[in-house]
């Protein structure tokens, strides 16, 4: 009973650990995501190439750059390697962020 309640414990601990390894790892993303949209936001010449210098100083993926007339999307993606049952259980995160863009 006693090595039962052990195992229930120490699973409870790694799912717990896991997620608030995620939370943390996908509100830092966000934020990556966020500063990105907002150098493609304000870059009228090349805002994908801002997007990609943000991203990169982030070590972070740029996954996607859309250019509308009025608003540019971006979107990172990061790998969680590295953060053990978090990298079994998705692989990656990737978040999304829209920015207005400035008149050029």
């Amino acid at each position: 009973m006693a090595i039962a309640m052990g195992a229930v414990l120490v699973t409870a601990g790694l799912v717990a650990t896991t997620v608030v390894q995620l939370a943390v790892a996908r509100a830092q993303l966000g934020s990556f995501a966020d500063l990105a949209a907002i150098a493609a936001g304000q870059d009228p010449w090349n805002p994908c190439g801002a997007a990609q210098r943000i991203a990169h100083t982030n070590s972070v993926e740029l996954a996607l750059c859309e250019v509308g007339s009025d608003h540019v999307y971006v979107a990172v993606r990061k790998s969680t390697q590295g953060m053990g049952v978090a990298h079994a259980v998705v692989g990656g995160l990737q978040v999304g962020a829209r920015a207005t863009r400035i008149a050029g």
